[in-house]
């Protein structure tokens, strides 16, 4: 019968880790995330695989082919009921990964010559593999044209209703950057690039791609008031689909909070006293505007002291705490780090034309 069922394989493993002690407020965060990913994969599998079968199975009726049963999961029924005319079985099963749609006559092998007898004229021209080629062949596209619909319908509604996106605040500008040298600063916001609005970081970024190697013309607001400015974006030797255009060769990013997320007992953090949610602000009075840099600051200073200044429940406090060293000589303070974005993520939703073109 049509079915679809799992079929992706189960991603390769990665690297082993270095057995460290876990608090449990780490381990039932990893628990509770787990469950969410898992109840999220069956709820999106349940969902694709009703969208792909109501495919198989509108068509086979519009087109008077017979539909003994219509089930979305596999095993047990939780759920069962007739329609309307009595031919078809809708069932809800216990096993939400995967479905089918059984017709009259779909698999003709399986059948034995009592079963074909026992039909009658009328059901015999309804069954499936009574049918010409075009009813056949129309009903098994039928289930993977649904899906495309399904996810376009998806991406416009999504649109519609709006999205949480990261504004195009510039949160910080590297020195000695294509920026920098432009005169763009801190607390910017790119309204347009070469004339095109955008309302997202994505959709600078994207817009950015086309004009690597090439000047850009950017709309900026500085303080409420309006400004354009010409950049030239230089080429990169990586196809630009692969580079962060807004970082690596502008110097320009949306910026991120890096806090404190757990603390391991008996740790440098432990003892220096860091705590869940500590805002890590300046490291001996650098900046920290991102977890890659903090760590690596922290490799490079191992046995070292160095000066934390950090924000708690608004209150900002410089806390001293030396790295340990571990066996390949780099630095470790035994904290688990998070981030945030620097700017609040901003509602946007998209016009009516706009939705149907995102989709």
């Amino acid at each position: 019968s049509m079915q679809y069922g799992p079929s992706t394989p189960r991603p390769a493993a990665g690297p082993r880790r270095k057995s460290v002690a876990v608090p449990m407020v780490g381990r039932e965060r990893s628990v509770f995330e787990m469950m969410h990913t898992m109840l999220a994969f069956v709820v999106a599998i349940a969902v694709l695989v009703a969208a792909h079968e109501f495919g198989h199975f509108i068509v086979a009726r519009r087109l008077g082919i017979r539909v003994e049963k219509f089930s979305i999961g596999f095993g047990p029924a939780l759920f069962s009921w007739r329609s309307r005319d009595g031919e078809v079985l809708y069932v809800i099963a216990a096993i939400p990964l995967g479905g089918y749609v059984k017709m009259l006559g779909e698999n003709p092998h399986e059948q034995g010559e009592e079963a074909k007898q026992a039909l009658s004229e009328a059901e015999r021209l309804r069954a499936f593999d009574a049918q010409p080629v075009w009813k056949r062949a129309s009903v098994s596209v039928a289930g993977p044209l649904f899906n495309f619909l399904f996810a376009i319908l998806a991406f416009m509604v999504v649109g519609w209703v709006g999205q949480y996106v990261t504004p195009t605040i510039i949160g910080a500008v590297s020195p000695a950057s294509v920026a920098e040298q432009a005169g763009i600063v801190a607390g910017d916001r790119v309204v347009s690039v070469d004339g095109q609005k955008v309302h997202s970081w994505t959709q600078l970024e994207e817009r950015l791609k086309h004009d690597v190697n090439r000047d850009a013309r950017l709309g900026l607001e500085r303080g409420g008031a309006p400004s354009e400015i010409s950049v030239h974006i230089p080429a990169s030797r990586k196809e630009p689909l692969l580079v962060d255009v807004s970082g690596s060769l502008l110097g320009i990013s949306p910026g991120m909070r890096v806090l404190v997320d757990s603390v391991l007992p008996g740790s440098p953090s432990a003892k220096a006293g860091l705590k869940s949610g500590d805002l890590i602000n300046q490291v001996d009075g650098q900046a920290v505007q991102s977890v890659r840099d903090f760590v690596q600051t922290v490799r490079h200073h191992a046995g070292k002291r160095m000066v934390l200044n950090i924000e708690r429940k608004g209150i900002n406090l410089d806390v001293p705490i030396v790295p340990e060293t571990t066996e390949d000589g780099v630095g470790r303070i035994g904290a688990r780090m998070a981030t945030e974005p620097l700017h609040t993520p901003e509602l946007y939703r998209m016009g009516l034309l706009e939705g149907i073109a995102y989709g």
